[in-house]
């Protein structure tokens, strides 16, 4: 019963979230439960809006490591050397 309840909720979790999309329920300052947003990201936000306005620089490096350690490309490497 566990998974059949996982299913569920799972297809239900993408049926409101796709409504919530298509109808635009969320609004842009939500931040917690958008697809590839977090809190984390309203926090770098406020904080690169406050120093902004304070007139003072801001830095932000950016890393994408989404494919950083695909297998394929560890196996590659390893008939390299």
């Amino acid at each position: 019963m566990p998974n059949i309840s996982k299913i569920f909720e799972s297809l239900l979790n993408n049926n409101i979230t796709e409504h919530c999309i298509i109808n635009n329920i969320i609004p842009d300052e939500q931040y917690d439960f958008k697809f590839k947003h977090s809190t984390v990201h309203a926090i770098n936000l406020t904080d690169t809006t406050k120093h902004l306005n304070n007139h003072e620089m801001v830095a932000t490096g950016l890393i994408d490591l989404e494919k950083a350690f695909f297998i394929s490309s560890l196996k590659k490497v390893s008939h390299v050397t």
